[in-house]
């Protein structure tokens, strides 16, 4: 059923691909029994084909198999591929010449024979391409919504699971979601990290079994081996894509830029095994998930990530209601509907993520010594002031509070390195000691009130720091 039948796309006719005929949604639905008809439209994996490939396989399929052969394979100039208009790939002339051995000469010579450059061959969700110059590897997606929501009431009772009822969460990730497919091609700056150490909490139901439904081909479920691998092809024409677990505990680390490239590169180099390698526009959103409390490190200045964090395991009401619908085909329609219904306001493909606590938590947890030592300084939870104060000083808090917290810490030269990126760093800060003018490299915060010398405020805040440090090494 699934590879004989296509349903043409802007229609409600059936294409059959054994028979090369064009059905009426009626005679479909006697040839094959209602049932099957109607679970045949609401499977994932149902295929569509265009109107216009409709009539090339029908006059193709009337003139002998030579004019099939000329109307199926493109030759992609100046490469050594081909794309086949009916298995939609591309493939190597050596793989061409294996399947038509007979012919294959006949074709590479005729003169009639379809050609395009390269780089006409395109992935454009968008459909700006010229039909005439171009060969569009879009197809449009295959599910037809639902008239109404209704059929999704237990699926946005899972949404509202897993934001944890956090109604400016649930907005914000509903309209990441319906932005796509409201615009269909639309590639958004950010993605979405749902993570949590409670197993059952229904990320997957939700991202993986139901939302990749709505994409058909164009979406997939993906997992570290991909990225791992030295060919990229899994990433050529996908429009959503659904990571779990990506990263052991020693590759989390060094992964971080292929993830941002992934979600903020307008364009990706595909690489397959025996096809020259090229270059395609990146359409792909991506949504990660994991049981883990840190998937991936996330950097304080992140922009890219929406982080969630399901605060308990899926009640099984829910779990039946919205199974129920995944399951029984009725759940995907509607929850189409739902989001193509769903109001956008102002919210566009460059809306920035909101801080949850979640992202907050991720943050700290990933931070290096030094950064929570900063902070921490800074919003005042330790005993030193967050005044001026020596190099030197300074230094000695940074190793006092690593070594009572077990943590790692690095040089007095890359500390202050560091630290000069935070706060304004003076070699020579002149200061009174013990009645003499002496010099110390030092951290500035503030300026002298005025009337007041900066050598008279900087010994202050050296004596003021310098009390808190004994406090802190004391304690």
């Amino acid at each position: 059923m699934l590879r004989r039948f296509a349903l043409i796309f802007g229609d409600t006719k059936v294409f059959d691909t054994s028979e090369q005929v064009v059905i009426k949604k009626t005679a479909f639905q006697d040839l094959v029994g209602k049932d099957i008809a109607k679970a045949w439209m609401a499977h994932p994996a149902r295929r569509t084909v265009m109107p216009d490939d409709v009539a090339h396989l029908q006059s193709s399929g009337n003139k002998g198999s030579q004019a099939a052969i000329l109307q199926r394979y493109v030759y992609l100039y100046p490469t050594k591929d081909v794309w086949d208009t009916v298995d939609r790939c591309i493939i190597p002339l050596d793989a061409l010449k294996a399947a038509i051995p007979a012919d294959f000469d006949w074709w590479m010579k005729n003169p009639k024979r379809r050609q395009i450059k390269r780089e006409n061959l395109v992935f454009d969700p968008t459909q700006q391409a010229d039909p005439k110059t171009h060969i569009n590897m879009f197809r449009g997606l295959p599910l037809k919504p639902a008239r109404t929501s209704e059929s999704a009431d237990g699926i946005i009772a899972l949404v509202d699971h897993l934001c944890n009822g956090d109604d400016d969460i649930i907005d914000w990730m509903l309209k990441w979601l319906a932005l796509p497919l409201q615009r269909v091609g639309a590639k958004l700056d950010t993605a979405l990290l749902v993570h949590s150490t409670i197993q059952g909490t229904g990320k997957s139901m939700l991202f993986a079994d139901l939302h990749c439904q709505l994409y058909g081909e164009y979406g997939a479920v993906l997992g570290q081996h991909q990225l791992e691998s030295q060919y990229t092809d899994w990433r050529s024409q996908k429009l959503y894509g659904v990571f779990e677990e990506i990263f052991s505990r020693e590759q989390k680390y060094s992964h971080t830029g292929t993830l941002k490239h992934m979600i903020t590169g307008k364009t990706q180099r595909i690489e397959k095994k025996f096809v020259s390698g090229w270059e395609e526009a990146n359409h792909m959103n991506a949504v990660f998930l994991s049981n883990e409390i840190q998937p991936f490190p996330v950097e304080p200045s992140d922009r890219r990530m929406m982080v969630i964090w399901p605060e308990r395991t899926l009640p099984e009401e829910i779990q039946n209601r919205a199974g129920y619908e995944i399951e029984s085909g009725v759940g995907a329609p509607a929850w189409l509907r739902f989001l193509l219904d769903y109001p956008l306001g102002d919210f566009n493909e460059h809306t920035k993520p909101p801080m949850t606590e979640a992202k907050e938590r991720l943050i700290r947890y990933g931070m290096p010594a030094w950064e929570t030592f900063f902070l921490e300084w800074r919003d005042g939870n330790l005993e030193i002031p967050f005044c001026s104060c020596r190099s030197n000083d300074l230094y000695k808090a940074y190793t006092h509070y690593c070594r009572t917290r077990n943590e790692h810490y690095v040089s007095q030269t890359k500390f202050s390195t560091i630290m000069a990126t935070k706060i304004r760093k003076k070699a020579d800060a002149k200061y009174h000691k013990s009645g003499a003018i002496t010099k110390a490299t030092a951290f500035i915060i503030g300026e002298p009130p005025e009337g007041q010398s900066e050598r008279a405020w900087l010994t202050e805040q050296f004596a003021k720091f310098q009390n808190g440090l004994n406090q802190m090494l004391e304690g």
